[in-house]
């Protein structure tokens, strides 16, 4: 009985410290920030007032002239994840303890491609439309940095998961290393290239819709145009395509990770 008392007691201090933990946090960054909470509150009626009088309802006459803008988008992910894909597939049999070469060529990579992954994905799209300028060329260079940089490190720990019983089964029979390559990593390794696959397709679709915001092309690109001349109505209509947009890619996604995986 009093142990279970002390368990009970133990708990609710542990949860009065996390309470007191973030009421301590929300007070530092509230008056780091200088920001007014009844100000924020006194925000919402002129946020709903927007929100329901000059944003709703969706042009939606106007979506026919976003279809080559909607197929920009979802081809521009599309030819993003193929080419990340190829890259990260070589490298992550470079990076991987279990398949590289040689461990300072892994070492360089990681740190390589580390760098380009912790860059957030905005920050590439606003310096590449310097260097190519406006257009969907920026995003699909942007994404393919990210989407390489980012799938090279999951197929990498993908690969080093791979049971090391398989491994050495193999090479009790005399296996060489292509062959165990080939026979013993990559059919334990498929299900995840696949599952990654998908999953990256799904967040370049996203993310290129966003990068139209920093004038990568694609969708995000019109949404922004229709916001910087007030034409909400319209915004609304863009962000309703791409919310059906979105669901589309993950049904579609969801039902070839069933079939495949």
């Amino acid at each position: 009985m009093s142990k279970s008392i002390g368990r009970i007691n133990g708990k609710s201090l542990r949860m009065f410290a996390i309470v007191a933990c973030m009421v301590f946090l929300y007070s530092i960054c509230m008056v780091a920030l200088e920001v007014d909470f009844f100000e924020l509150l006194s925000a919402i009626p002129h946020f709903l007032n927007f929100l329901f009088f000059k944003f709703f309802p969706p042009n939606i006459a106007s979506i026919p002239l976003y279809i080559k803008p909607i197929l920009d988008t979802v081809f521009a992910a599309i030819l993003a994840t193929i080419i990340s894909t190829i890259l990260a597939t070589i490298l992550s049999f470079l990076v991987a303890k279990k398949t590289t070469p040689w461990e300072p060529l892994s070492f360089i990579i990681r740190a390589i491609l580390s760098l380009f992954r912790n860059v957030p994905i905005l920050v590439w799209a606003s310096l590449l439309t310097i260097i190519f300028g406006i257009g969907i060329t920026s995003g699909i260079i942007a994404l393919i940095i990210f989407g390489a940089a980012f799938l090279t490190r999951v197929l990498a720990d993908a690969i080093d998961d791979v049971s090391r019983g398989v491994f050495e089964a193999m090479q009790a029979c005399g296996a060489t290393r292509m062959e165990l390559i080939k026979h013993g990593i990559i059919p334990a390794y498929m299900p995840s290239f696949y599952a990654w696959m998908l999953f990256m397709l799904e967040v370049n679709i996203k993310a290129s819709a966003i990068l139209g915001l920093v004038g990568a092309g694609g969708l995000g690109y019109e949404l922004k145009k229709s916001m910087d001349l007030f034409q909400y109505q319209e915004a609304c209509a863009i962000i309703v395509v791409l919310i059906l947009m979105m669901l589309a890619i993950e049904f579609i996604s969801n039902r070839i990770r069933r079939n495949l995986i």
